[in-house]
């Protein structure tokens, strides 16, 4: 592994800490860093560097990052460059810049359409004139979230863990209709696959949402670390279109929470486009905290 991975993962768990040390300690958020990078670089040394889809790059004299190529993102074509993590942040926009720009040369040939980047907490304000907003991340605790009061409607649902995957046809009804009323959402919000449905529901992360009895959504996770968090990482929330505005995509997710395996230091959290307001409401409501 790049020698220069350890000072990236010191910097990085220094800057979880200050948004993560509310719920676990300094030595569990480094501990998880070092177990996301570690998983991000682990079959990159065995590539020739052109076919490498992972590097650090140096962006500046002393200033290194780990950046990541992705042909997709949100289940729908989308070629972009991750800025995984890095052993300093830009202190201003054009720092932010030069960093984008180092990223986006390494992987030219591959023509991203965007660099994305994350910032934690406060920092995200030093960068508003140089970005476009695109998603927050909601976390907190699973212990915590397990004492939240039950939301509106709690009594009409529950949740079961699916033997197979037979509900697909009524998944995909669910995303047709909704890409029928939402359709400022249909381009940047896609169906899960299959497969990604099968490897959450491998890890006990899948269940159906039945309402009064009747499949009426579906909610998924999956076991992960990244940004100095472990536990579980929302993957998929969808209600019936009869459900949606109802308040019971907050109940869903309240009884999901109560039926996951989960350890004493376990977090949930997900990324929300900050244009579904929707679904930053049910996070946010059920005691979600943005990060």
């Amino acid at each position: 592994m790049d020698p220069r991975i350890d000072n990236i993962i010191e910097r990085e768990a220094t800057a979880a800490s200050v948004v993560l040390d509310r719920w676990i300690p300094r030595t569990s958020v480094v501990r998880n860093v070092r177990r996301w990078i570690e998983a991000v670089v682990r079959d990159e040394p065995d590539r020739p560097p052109a076919e490498r889809l992972t590097d650090v790059i140096e962006w500046r004299r002393g200033a290194t990052a780990l950046v990541r190529f992705a042909a997709t993102a949100d289940s729908r074509p989308f070629p972009h460059v991750a800025i995984v993590a890095r052993s300093e942040s830009p202190p201003t926009a054009p720092d932010l810049d030069l960093l984008a720009e180092t990223a986006r040369t390494r992987f030219a040939e591959r023509n991203p359409e965007a660099i994305c980047v994350f910032a934690y907490g406060a920092v995200y304000q030093d960068w508003l004139d140089g970005t476009v907003p695109y998603k927050r991340v909601l976390a907190r605790s699973v212990a915590d979230l397990r004492r939240q009061p039950a939301p509106p409607g709690a009594e009409r649902v529950a949740v079961r863990t699916p033997s197979n995957l037979d509900f697909f046809p009524e998944y995909e009804a669910m995303y047709e209709a909704f890409r029928r009323t939402s359709p400022d959402l249909r381009d940047v919000i896609g169906i899960e696959r299959r497969e990604d449905l099968e490897a959450y529901l491998a890890s006990d992360g899948l269940r159906l949402v039945l309402v009064d009895g009747e499949l009426g959504g579906l909610v998924a996770g999956i076991r992960h670390a990244e940004f100095g968090m472990a536990g579980w990482r929302m993957r998929e929330r969808v209600m019936a279109e009869r459900h949606r505005g109802t308040g019971l995509g907050a109940a869903a997710l309240w009884a999901f929470i109560r039926d996951l395996e989960a350890s004493s230091e376990d977090l949930l959290w997900g990324t929300i486009l900050m244009e579904h307001h929707a679904s930053m409401r049910s996070a946010q409501r059920l005691g979600r905290e943005d990060m």
